[in-house]
């Protein structure tokens, strides 16, 4: 059986290490990391679905973590 890689993790969330695999959101990305850096608190919410914790496991985590 080949190992593939899928573009789309199913329905679990894009992890960290999966950011070279979640584009498309580079904009979300910059204005959520740029929110956080301002704010003292900054809250994200949306329907279930729609992203919001692969936009902060595979977008903004490695933005505080990479060199």
């Amino acid at each position: 059986m080949t190992t593939r890689h899928l573009r789309y993790p199913g329905v679990r969330p894009f992890e960290t290490s999966e950011k070279h695999l979640f584009f498309g959101r580079s904009r979300d990305i910059e204005e959520l990391y740029d929110l956080i850096l301002l704010e003292r608190l900054t809250v994200l919410f949306a329907k279930s679905g729609y992203g919001k914790s692969s936009l902060l496991k595979a977008g903004v985590i490695p933005r505080f973590t990479d060199p």
